[in-house]
């Protein structure tokens, strides 16, 4: 990947990380971003045209908050998460990585796809990173360390089960790593999962079933990999909503699922054990 190409991978990140405090300085560095991505082939034609599709019906919705209108933009927003829609190559910067002899394999993307969800749900779901009432809810010490210590024991227990075994590295990628798990990664998915889909679930079936139905919604993204690491993803699933739930900001779930990636990465077999 070129220094210019990195810069628009920048750009993009940083209208991620302002998209929760200026919509529209967000919007307008996404749209250059876009322009340097289509130079560089990261999108092509048919994406185009799927990125003129959602914005029409972002804009649809806007304007009219049509149900319907919103059941596609989430259908869509599934067939990004996934991968599923043309038009788009999120360039590989790590291939077949071997982070130890223990280790499996591990290829790393850039992805623009799932970069691009947290700016159709804002259109949808305005308290989509922070809810109305986050301003009077806030996470306690005891709170913090419950998430904490249980996010680390989940880790002990993949091990004891012999998904992961303990293993101390830091890899020369690990700035990469850093950047794409945090801005692509972990910031998307507490966005879908967390911010829109619990929230929403909260409005319609109360909060505590909400974060069961979301956690297993996160779990079953996971049942492509194995049923234990669906399983494990389900548990963690619900230390993210709860802090989420606690706080009221995506970006506080974020760091406790980031927190998990990385503390996964230093200390045990990534991205599993395999002898």
């Amino acid at each position: 990947m070129s220094l210019l190409e990195c810069l628009v991978w920048v750009v993009l990140t940083f209208a991620l990380f302002w998209l929760p405090v200026d919509k529209k300085t967000s919007f307008l560095s996404f749209a250059f971003s876009c322009v340097g991505f289509v130079y560089f082939g990261v999108i092509d034609i048919y994406g185009v045209g799927v990125l003129v599709c959602f914005g029409v019906l972002m804009l649809l919705y806007a304007r009219f908050r049509f149900f319907l209108i919103e059941v596609l933009l989430v259908v869509g927003c599934a067939g990004l998460f996934f991968h599923y829609l043309m038009g788009f190559h999120n360039p590989k910067v790590l291939s077949n990585v071997l982070l130890s002899p223990q280790s499996a394999t591990y290829t790393l993307y850039f992805n623009f796809d799932k970069a691009f969800i947290p700016f159709v749900l804002i259109v949808l779901l305005p308290t989509l990173f922070a809810t109305k009432d986050s301003y009077t809810r806030e996470i306690s010490l005891p709170q913090g360390l419950f998430l904490v210590c249980s996010l680390f024991s989940l880790l002990l227990i993949a091990t004891l089960l012999g998904i992961l075994e303990f293993e101390f590295h830091i890899p020369s990628w690990i700035f990469v790593f850093v950047w794409a798990n945090l801005f692509f990664v972990s910031f998307v998915e507490e966005a879908l999962f967390r911010g829109y889909f619990q929230q929403r679930l909260s409005g319609w079936v109360g909060e505590y079933p909400a974060l069961i139905l979301a956690s297993l919604i996160f779990a079953s993204y996971h049942l492509k990999l194995s049923y234990l690491l669906a399983i494990f993803a389900f548990f963690a699933g619900l230390l993210y909503g709860l802090a989420w739930l606690w706080s009221g900001r995506v970006w506080i779930s974020t760091l406790f699922h980031f927190g998990l990636n990385l503390t996964h990465l230093i200390f045990f077999t990534y991205p599993y054990y395999k002898p």
